[in-house]
Order: C-alpha cells, then structure tokens, then sequence
C-alpha cells in the first residue's frame, strides 16, 4: 500500500518539476490551446531607446528643428524620430540612436493595451525633466496628453500599431518622479510594482482582446507567460530546453510560488514592509523570462490575464535558475494607494 508520505513527495516532486527553464514554441503540445490562442494578441513592442538609456540629443522643436532638418538620412531611425515630433506637435523631441524591444498585449477591450513603464520610461523621462515637472498631478496631466512613438508586430511581423498610422496614449501609470530618471535608466526604479502602464489606441485594433481572469492566482497555480524575449544561448547548454532565436513569441511555464517562498530565493532581507506590499499586489512565479519579455501576459490554463510581467530575478539557491514577478492587481484606485505607500 502507498503510504501518505509516499504520496505527498510524489506530489511535492510534480510540483516541482513542472517549472522549466527555458523557453516553448507555441505548438509546443504541453501549451494550452487557449494559451497558443491568446498569442494572436500579443504584441512584440519596440520604441526608440539605447542601452545607456540616453538619448544623442533632445532637441527644442520651437528652436532647434530647422537645425536637424536635413542632418540624418530620410530613411534613418533618427529622420522619423523627427518626424514623428513634428507630426505630433511635440516640444521636446528626444532622439535615441536605437530601439528598444518589450512585450505589450490588447486586453478587455479593442483599444487597451497593457504592458510595463520600462519600456517606455527613457522617452517620457525627457519630457519630464526639460518641463521641470515635479507634481504628480502635473505630470499626469502632460504625459496623459502626449502621443507615444512606437511599433507593435504580430507573431507573424504583421504590423499590429504603427506610431504613424495610429495614436497611443499614456492613461494608467505611476507618476512619481523618481521613475522617470533619464540618468539612470531602468535602474532608477525604486519599486516594480510601480511598472504597469494602460495605453490607449485611437483607432481600435482587430485582433481579440484578452480578458482578464476574475479569480486571483494561488500558490501552486499553473501559469503561462507569453511574450518576446532576446536571442538567448544559455538554455540548452544548461538545462536541455529551446533557447529564444529573439524573433518570435516563446512560452515559459511554471506555477505560482508565494511571496515568501519567493524571498527565501531572491532576499532573505526584504523589509516587511515590502514582503506586505508584493504579497498584496504581486504575482511571483518560478517560470523563466529573458529581457524582452516585459510588459507580456501572464495567463491561467484558460488564456485569461493573472498578471503582467515586470521583472526577472536570479534564484540564490540554484544555480543559473530565474524566477519572474508581475503585478496580479490592475484596480486604478489599488494602484494609487500602492503607490502612496512607497513615496
């Protein structure tokens, strides 16, 4: 006869096991049907950026544009970074000699779009700061007001958004100055539960949009990650699973593990304060993301949004593992009050 201990280690062992490090194709058989569904919805996002985070010049369009007219090639990424200030009017055009690459999805609606501050935080950064705004209200009221260059791409490279063909704008976001830091980049984030961000598309989208799920996820719930991450060469070598080419969408897949599980493997120190705070509002999972997968769903075995993917985070206690953390509330007045607490 099986005894009870048997049957709890067979289970802890399931339990464990199900989370792989790497990444899945989409028809991959162990991926939901309505999981490779909700794919169609998701969107590789890619907004001029650098890797220092800093733009070669921001220029003053009331002073300064006939200066750059004829400086860079019509066809260069700087040409219709330009343009698309003058297009929209903006101010302060900062131009950024690269792009950088995220994950945003269309959810509830045929005009929202969900995905993270960090992907977008270099360019509204410039805006705060050459308009010394230093009042949450006042920043909300510019940045709520001002079009967002960027281009989103199906699974397939078909154009999903286009910054020149479509209008985005900043509607749910964390004010507070200290995100918004060009100097330091991504780094300057002081809390990533202060990372998601709603946008709003003036022409609405035709692909379906994602629901999200009306129960909150659970310790030990499967969940599923969609998203774009960077060319990886690690993953096999290590563990055995696919590696990301860096093109197309991939499938990480684990389970929710709770927030002090998560502590013991991130920072035994957290202040409490803090442990509170990603308890309340954050989904900690043990599947693997790669950068390029901010800003991507994180969905249930239906297909149904249980968080939003923020941020990646080495395991202390194994080697080479990473675990991933989202936001699991998208409730504006939660959110305020979350973000009252850490100013």
């Amino acid at each position: 006869m099986t005894s009870k201990w048997t049957i709890l280690l067979l289970a802890l062992f399931s339990f464990n096991a199900f989370a792989e490090q790497g990444f899945f194709r989409l028809d991959d058989p162990s991926i939901p049907a309505a999981v490779r569904a909700a794919a169609d919805s998701v969107y590789r996002l890619e907004v001029p950026d650098d890797e220092s985070h800093l733009p070669k010049v921001v220029i003053d369009m009331e002073t300064e544009a006939k200066k750059y007219q004829k400086k860079w090639d019509d066809d260069s990424l700087e040409a219709s970074q330009l343009r698309f200030c003058q297009r929209t009017n903006l101010r302060y055009c900062p131009i950024f000699d690269a792009v950088g690459k995220g994950t945003a999805f269309l959810v509830e609606n045929d005009r929202q779009i969900f995905s993270v501050l960090h992907n977008f935080n270099d360019f509204f950064g410039v805006q705060i700061q050459k308009q010394d705004l230093i009042d949450r209200n006042e920043i909300r009221k510019v940045i709520r007001n001002i079009p967002i260059p960027m281009l989103m791409t199906r699974n397939d490279e078909s154009l999903a958004f286009t910054s020149k063909d479509n209008t985005a704008l900043m509607d749910l976001f964390n004010p507070d100055t200290r995100l918004f830091d060009v100097k330091f980049g991504n780094n300057a984030f002081m809390f990533k539960l202060s990372d998601l961000v709603s946008l709003n598309v003036a022409s609405a989208m035709p692909d379906r949009p994602l629901k999200i799920a009306t129960r909150l996820p659970e310790v030990g719930d499967v969940v599923y990650g969609l998203g774009y991450p960077r060319k990886t060469k690690d993953r096999h070598s290590t563990f055995g699973t696919e590696d990301s080419d860096g093109k197309q969408i991939w499938v990480s897949k684990g389970h929710v593990i709770s927030t002090a599980e998560w502590a013991r493997r991130i920072d035994p120190d957290m202040p409490p304060l803090v442990k509170l705070a990603y308890d309340a509002y954050m989904i900690m999972t043990d599947f693997d993301v790669e950068h390029g997968d901010s800003g991507g769903p994180i969905l249930n075995e239906q297909g149904e949004v249980v968080g939003v993917i923020q941020a990646m985070y080495p395991d202390l206690t194994t080697p080479h593992q990473i675990l991933s953390g989202g936001l699991k509330i998208f409730s504006e007045p939660k959110l305020n009050k979350l973000w009252d607490m850490f100013q």
